[in-house]
């Protein structure tokens, strides 16, 4: 057993299979994983939750090192009940073995892993970057084997025949029930652990202390200035000169246009991103929600949670999850808040039904999309509650895995409604609610349902619905033609007025988990200040990150990570990932103007930090991430001439213009409006910090 940084205890169930460097094999348990555990209604995942094991299964196959492991894991689980689940894994795979693994599982599983082999969507990461990556997972075992996992189309196929086979079965029964080299292991949490330890170490430094004579004492403290200067020193102007360096004359001067072509069918507007994407065609349904009250915008969040993975009309849940994935790359819905160019504070907020499919297949794509929108059934209680039960477990695990984003969010609603809306659907506002239906489900269930229906026939009407495709001309005629479908038996038009959410009346919020570590952001606007945004901002983000924050969050502070954001509507943060400060961090958040007013380096330093800007203002993209890219700018009101003004900027920035920016940091910083997420002790120590101090769980 060991601690857990949530207050959630775990059993897990692990087994060793075979290398790596066994291409099919590598495949076929990634098929097994979704067959078995991943899929909805998956049978161990299902016969878990059914037996009150635990909240949320998941787990799965890990093929990153030379000896893959397959693992089932129980969050929430009772520790006496470890035997039932072990036994409840091994009948579940008997019964497989036994009868069968479902055929048509295990086709969608092949297809949907194709498809996303033949795409190679990284999202942000260049494609490059992610293939030598994957090119590790063979070449570091077998210098013969390097393009092994690059090469697998071959394979797919090579499955498909098997299916009639009992292929997939043999390899349970050999890699999953007879199998010796498993591990069974319980995480098991206890309250005041990480103050025992933290006691425990200052009471060992303190006799260590105590030990020493004076000059010992003497030598620690002039080794640790030694490393302190160390550390401050930066590299000598010839170390950095060995290092090769692009010039400003190589950066790209012109910004890559949008693609945002605009038309009306039958009163609807389509949007089509003229990008090639090799017969693909990413679709989107985005209905506008302004209308939506506050009361009411967490609930669209549980909906998006639900839509998919329900029963409908013409599908059980298994069956549409199986459907999805034989004839397109996904089908699921989404919620998000964008910025608004057009006005102060202003935001954009939809629902968003997203899909990605092969031109033949899009009718088929479009039936599937409207079932899960229109014919959802509501009427499976228990089945709603593991999905939201699993809802909350993850979001609570993101919290403590994912503080930095969550905090920075919350300090910025505090002033901005465009974060206050972001934390309502994403963040701790909506993770509020989610909480409070979990825990008082059964006497919640009925006006829960009531809510969500109210919800769907609020957002999906024909006039609240902007239609978004990305794919070359040939998909878009497509997409046109069948607008008429797309539309059909949406809800009728109704009267909307645009409902504006509030901003908190409480700020500078603490949120106490059982971690050792902190997310700390600092949040302020510099619009509201009367400064303007310019694309020198850009090339500040930069420096925060890679030198400012990173020498003394990072390097001195011994934080993971740190960062900031900067955007156009004058939002600024900063952030602090896995810190083990607070006042300190704070501290170097409010010395940045101090730093900016001194900020001088040479043309080398300067031009290093223009190709960092550069790295994330040309960063390679995907057809579906060119057509996303549009669509926010559409969206949002962002024009190309802003973004070629911002590429101008960064091109010809002189540390004169690094320096001018004090003023607005300074402006900005004023407001001090402060989150943080972490440690229960350290934020009590602290707490004269903040105006509000709470759990971040069982509130």
């Amino acid at each position: 057993s060991s601690e857990s940084e949530e207050n959630s205890t775990y059993l897990s169930y692990s087994w060793a299979i075979g290398t790596n460097l066994d291409r099919e094999q590598y495949i076929a348990f990634d098929v097994l994983d979704y067959a078995l555990l991943s899929t909805q209604g998956a049978p161990i995942k299902q016969a878990l939750l059914d037996a009150g094991i635990g909240d949320d299964i998941y787990g799965g196959y890990d093929s990153g090192t030379y000896q893959p492991v397959f693992s089932i894991i129980a969050k929430n689980a009772n520790l006496g009940e470890k035997e039932k689940f072990e036994q409840i894994i091994r009948d579940v795979l008997t019964e497989q073995v036994k009868n069968g693994i479902n055929k048509k599982t295990l086709l969608a599983a092949i297809n949907g892993s194709e498809f996303k082999f033949r795409e190679a969507d990284f999202g942000r990461f260049p494609k490059g970057l992610m293939f030598g990556i994957q090119v590790m997972d063979s070449w570091l075992y077998d210098d013969e084997a390097a393009f092994r996992h690059l090469d697998e189309l071959q394979v797919y196929e090579t499955l498909r025949e098997k299916l009639d086979t009992d292929y997939f079965e043999q390899l349970i029964q050999k890699y999953l029930l007879e199998n010796t080299h498993a591990a069974a292991v319980r995480i098991v949490p206890k309250k005041g652990l990480n103050a025992e330890k933290e006691k425990a170490l200052k009471d060992k430094l303190q006799a260590y202390k105590d030990s020493l004579s004076p000059e010992e004492i003497d030598t620690l403290v002039a080794e640790t200035k030694a490393l302190r200067a160390y550390q401050e020193e930066p590299s000598t102007k010839e170390q950095l000169e060995m290092i090769p360096l692009l010039t400003r004359q190589d950066m790209k001067k012109e910004s890559d246009p949008y693609s945002n072509i605009v038309s009306e069918v039958n009163g609807t507007t389509l949007l089509w991103h003229d990008y090639f994407s090799n017969g693909v065609i990413y679709l989107d349904l985005i209905f506008d929600v302004h209308h939506i009250p506050e009361e009411l915008v967490p609930y669209m969040a549980i909906l998006k949670q639900l839509l998919g993975k329900l029963d409908t009309e013409e599908y059980s849940y298994t069956d549409f999850a199986d459907e999805v994935n034989l004839y397109t790359g996904g089908i699921y819905s989404d919620l998000n808040v964008y910025s608004d160019m057009a006005e102060d504070n202003a935001y954009q907020a939809k629902f968003e039904v997203r899909m990605k499919v092969l031109e033949g297949n899009l009718d088929k794509a479009i039936t599937l999309a409207k079932s899960m929108m229109l014919h959802t059934l509501w009427k499976d209680e228990k089945r709603i509650y593991e999905i939201l039960a699993q809802a909350k477990s993850r979001i609570q695990t993101e919290l403590s895995e994912s503080g930095h984003v969550i905090s920075a969010t919350r300090a910025l609603s505090y002033q901005s409604l465009r974060a206050k809306y972001a934390d309502l659907i994403h963040g701790i506002g909506c993770y509020r609610v989610l909480e409070e239906i979990v825990q008082n489900f059964d006497v919640q269930k009925k006006e829960l349902v009531e809510k969500l229906e109210k919800l769907l026939s609020a957002i999906l009407q024909s006039g609240n619905l902007l239609v978004s495709c990305t794919c070359a001309e040939s998909g878009m005629e497509l997409v046109r033609e069948k607008m008429p479908a797309i539309c059909e038996g949406l809800y009728p038009d109704t009267e909307r007025t645009a409902v504006d959410i509030s901003l908190p009346a409480v700020k500078n919020e603490g949120f106490m988990d059982a971690s050792q570590i902190q997310y700390v952001s600092l949040a302020g606007n510099f619009l509201s200040k009367g400064y303007e945004y310019t694309g020198v901002l850009r090339i500040f983000k930069s420096i925060m990150s890679y030198d400012y924050l990173w020498q003394h969050i990072r390097v001195k502070g011994g934080a993971y990570g740190c960062g900031c954001n900067v955007s156009r509507t004058g939002e600024i943060y900063f952030a602090s990932y896995r810190d083990p400060n607070l006042s300190k961090t704070l501290e170097t958040y409010r010395k940045i103007p101090e730093y900016l007013d001194t900020f001088d380096v040479d043309e080398r330093t300067m031009t290093r930090f223009v190709i960092g800007t550069f790295s994330e203002m040309d960063a390679p993209l995907t057809p579906m991430s060119q057509g996303r890219r549009s669509l926010l700018a559409w969206l949002t009101g962002i024009t190309y001439d802003m973004i070629q003004k911002d590429r101008t900027d960064v091109l010809q920035a002189t540390c004169d213009d690094i320096r001018n920016l004090s003023g607005l940091l300074r402006a900005a910083l004023e407001q001090s409006d402060l989150c943080a997420i972490g440690n229960e002790e350290k934020l009590k120590q602290e707490k004269e910090l903040f105006e509000h101090l709470e759990p971040l769980s069982g509130k």
